[in-house]
């Protein structure tokens, strides 16, 4: 090989590798961040439908588990709020005297106990995490005070604060009950008397008190998406399960009681000063500002319709359904004894004579 060739090779071999210039570095990214653009929203919306799916089958499992309560107590569907004088007394049916989730061998009683939620887990042991789903709400619940105070309502009795881990899970579970028609809620006019299942109605109740009653399994609801304000923030006074509290303090994604458009007539009589509710207030223009953070949760009864704007609902006959607020003014998903007045508006209902 000549020396021309011979230096021509060793200076293709010892020169060092071309890098990229400025503008195609500019490009590559440019194109990354276009890449990154486009399938953002793809991601963002597939971990939606994962949480929707999530909350659907979080449901199905809350009503075997209902059922399971049901049957193991003769068909009597849960109380959605005891009368007051229950939370105090050592002497209720068992199923009233909840069995503390952190000290075995404790049964829970106190103004705490004046929901229906503590006595749900008490009864069938359903996980906490099951009862709320949102991990980050959920962690933090389990981050707060458990130490209760022991002894006050009797033998073997423990209660709680409102800044407890249980009152967290007691007011905040994912799903919340519709407790005004099914079971009975004491401070919207149920239980006036201190005889479970019995009010001083001359033809009967305008709730469930056993699943016997209940005429459209596939229609009735049972629980709902809800969403409130932390108890722990709300008031010192926690049993206050009124219309005020879930409008203040940190919104949390879960409500005990999710309430129905249009109350019954009878259901403003309770003997409670925080009982009584309206209804739905908020006017068909102005349904957008729902979905905004600062939207009061009491304007859509606590309902939160956070998948894809509609609210997973769980029927008596087990199914699940994804329905959008608009659905959720059916009364007759609300109440056993609902029905259509004429051809009226969709917030304008009766029930059936006597109810």
């Amino acid at each position: 090989m000549s020396g021309w060739r011979r230096t021509r090779v060793r200076s293709i071999i010892s020169r060092p590798p071309r890098g990229f210039t400025l503008i195609e570095l500019l490009v590559v990214i440019a194109i990354i961040a276009l890449l990154i653009g486009l399938l953002m929203p793809a991601l963002g919306h597939a971990k939606a439908t994962a949480r929707h799916v999530k909350e659907q089958s979080l449901a199905r499992q809350q009503m075997i588990a209902y059922s399971f309560y049901t049957e193991g107590n003769k068909g009597q569907t849960l109380l959605g709020a005891p009368h007051w004088n229950w939370a105090h007394a050592t002497n209720n049916p068992h199923h009233l005297r909840p069995e503390d989730i952190t000290n075995p061998g404790y049964t829970v009683l106190g103004s705490i106990c004046k929901v229906w939620t503590l006595h749900f887990i008490g009864y069938t042991k359903y996980p906490l995490h099951a009862l709320q789903i949102d991990k980050a709400t959920h962690d933090e619940f389990m981050s707060r005070n458990t130490v209760g105070s022991f002894g006050g309502e009797g033998p073997n009795s423990v209660t709680y604060g409102p800044a407890d881990m249980q009152a967290a899970f007691t007011f905040h579970p994912s799903l919340g009950y519709n407790g005004v028609y099914i079971g009975g809620n004491y401070t919207d006019g149920a239980f006036l008397t201190d005889r479970p299942g019995h009010n001083p109605m001359p033809n009967g109740d305008f709730y469930v008190t056993n699943i016997s009653q209940i005429k459209y399994p596939t229609k009735l609801m049972c629980f709902v998406s809800s969403r409130g304000g932390d108890v722990k923030e709300a008031s010192s006074i926690f049993w206050n399960y009124g219309q005020d509290n879930p409008n203040s303090g940190t919104m949390r994604p879960g409500y005990l009681f999710v309430r129905p458009p249009k109350p019954h007539p009878n259901s403003r009589g309770a003997t409670s000063p925080t009982g009584g509710w309206t209804g739905w207030n908020l006017q068909p223009d102005q349904r957008d500002n729902f979905f905004r953070d600062n939207a009061l949760p009491s304007t859509w009864g606590c309902v939160a319709a956070r998948h894809f704007k509609r609210a997973v609902t769980a029927q008596f006959d087990g199914h699940v359904e994804s329905l959008k607020l608009d659905q959720l003014r059916d009364m007759t998903r609300w109440s056993n004894y609902a029905r259509k007045v004429g051809n009226t508006p969709a917030s304008e209902w009766g029930w059936e004579p006597g109810r």
